[in-house]
């Protein structure tokens, strides 16, 4: 049906929403990670743990980088 087919990406993208909106607001650290162990998904606890403060400086960053960039900033001083 026709009908349905429009409806579908309506449906998608309000579940996708329901779905980060859920994510972002559990108290728990919630991280995902490709196979070559780059970000994908975090949500804002995980991005305290980290001390960040959007999804953007995250995305596609690896465990060991952003450990070097925070040994970075603890050894100069600054935050």
């Amino acid at each position: 049906d026709v009908a349905l087919l429009d409806f579908a990406p309506q449906e998608l993208a309000a579940e996708r929403n329901l779905l980060r909106t859920l994510i972002d607001n559990l108290p728990d650290r919630i991280n995902v990670k490709d196979v070559q162990g780059r970000y994908v998904l975090d949500n804002v606890a995980h991005l305290r743990q980290m001390g960040l403060g959007s999804t953007e400086e995250i995305v596609a960053a690896t465990t060991k980088r952003l450990s070097d960039a925070a040994t970075e900033l603890a050894a100069s001083g600054t935050r």
